[in-house]
């Protein structure tokens, strides 16, 4: 910091100084020094195409939505193989605003620069909720072949799979995310209804039960009282 610091007062006008310390003001979760630096930088150099990528992760992660897609799309004007840009560019079509199509060109074009698991996952996501389960299977399939210790995305993928009436292997996704992460509750309470589907009734009970304590310990009531309700509604069969 107090080195780029220097650097511009012994040199106002170097842009690559305002980008690095605009960088740490945005771990620091300094926010408007970070934006301040970032708009130095593109001040200085107009096609600085990475520190709008940098300006456009701030407004990002603090849901100036409209902004950050801003960013982005100028970013991927000035570099149209900036991957990273048309995946997180594709987040916000798809996780804030609910645009989907936008979202689903956005992640295929990130995959096609540079195949990455999170793009894989989202678009993924969204053939699951089109109802293209196979696309979807085929996608989350890639993220873990990719990541193979993507929890989320065994749970993703074994939802799909207890959709098509697969049951083995959505019970062997389930069981893998908790491998991976022996506190992801939706693994166990999801798990837990493959077991109920299949009569295994103490075992599906367990599985609810743990999922309502790591529910619980996570602040998550409502998710809780769910998998309270079939504990007791499998208890009392």
């Amino acid at each position: 910091m107090n080195d780029y610091s220097k650097a511009i007062e012994l040199n106002p006008n170097y842009a690559s100084a305002y980008y690095n310390r605009g960088f740490v003001y945005r771990d620091q979760g300094e926010k408007t020094k970070a934006i301040n630096d970032y708009s130095k930088a593109i001040d200085l150099n107009p096609n600085y195409a990475t520190a709008y990528y940098g300006r456009a992760s701030v407004y990002y992660k603090h849901g100036d939505n409209t902004k950050a897609i801003n960013d982005y799309s100028k970013a991927i004007n000035l570099n149209p193989n900036y991957s990273n840009a048309y995946y997180y560019r594709g987040v916000i079509y798809h996780q804030q605003l609910g645009e989907k199509m936008k979202a689903l060109n956005d992640y295929s074009k990130a995959i096609e620069l540079n195949p990455n698991a999170n793009a894989y996952a989202g678009r993924g996501d969204i053939y699951r909720d089109q109802g293209e389960k196979m696309k979807a299977i085929n996608d989350y399939s890639k993220a873990i072949d990719i990541s193979p210790n993507y929890a989320a995305v065994y749970v993703s993928r074994g939802s799909v799979y207890y959709d098509k009436g697969e049951k083995t292997n959505a019970f062997n996704d389930y069981s893998k995310a908790i491998d991976i992460n022996p506190n992801y509750a939706d693994a166990y309470y999801n798990r837990g209804g493959v077991k109920s589907a299949i009569d295994d009734k103490q075992s599906a009970i367990e599985d609810y039960q743990k999922a309502a304590d790591l529910y619980k310990q996570q602040g998550k009531t409502s998710d809780e009282q769910n998998a309270i309700y079939y504990v007791k509604k499998l208890s009392e069969q």
